[in-house]
């Protein structure tokens, strides 16, 4: 089995971090796109149009450009973050409301 190369793009180091995995594609074959978990009206990050690095996947290197594949270690647009879209609409009205409301007692 061969090994497969892909690129995590790391934004401190403005450049990507190389991995191997286990794997095999067929020469001439185009690997299938990835499923895109999320996007907005301005389109998707890298991190939500990239395929999810494989488990057991193991470090070799870093670069400016990419090469293999374009994967990502994130499990969502803003890493740890929640999508705004997850958050229940009652709770966005709750926390506008009290700003409102907060702002109001100031005066």
């Amino acid at each position: 089995m061969q090994k497969l190369v892909y690129s995590v793009w790391v934004p401190q180091k403005r450049g990507y971090d190389y991995y191997e995995a286990a794997g095999s594609l067929r020469a001439g074959v185009i690997a299938p796109n990835p499923r895109i978990r999320a996007s907005s009206p301005l389109g998707a990050t890298i991190d939500e149009a990239s395929r999810r690095l494989p488990a057991g996947a193991k470090y070799v290197g870093s670069g400016e450009l990419a090469r293999g594949m374009i994967a990502s270690r994130n499990s969502g647009a803003l890493g740890a973050f929640p999508d705004v879209g997850a958050i229940p609409l009652w709770a966005i009205a709750l926390g506008i409301g009290a700003f409102f409301y907060l702002k109001k007692r100031r005066r």
